[in-house]
């Protein structure tokens, strides 16, 4: 965790995460600490963490559902249907 008397710049970071229940969609918001340049590893802690404490039933969009909500109607999907690993490098 980082020290909490140091920031980075005038900034906010806020990460969103579609959701759904299968029939309702919804958005999880995660917001990383004001001033601090959040590193991937931390956002997908927090991202992480803000997904077990959704609501019953309810998970991230798999990547054709997030697709389809995005554009409002089916497309054509880049990739497979699995979501791609995070490069831990990045």
């Amino acid at each position: 965790m980082p020290d909490p008397l140091i920031f980075h710049g005038p900034i906010e970071i806020e990460v969103k995460v579609a959701v759904t229940d299968g029939t309702n969609v919804g958005e999880a918001a995660v917001t990383a600490k004001r001033g601090h340049y959040a590193s991937p590893a931390e956002i997908k802690a927090s991202v992480d963490q803000a997904l077990m404490e959704l609501p019953n039933g309810y998970r991230p969009m798999t990547k054709r559902e997030w697709f389809d909500h995005v554009f409002g109607m089916r497309v054509a999907m880049p990739g497979s249907d699995d979501w791609d690993e995070l490069d831990e490098a990045e």
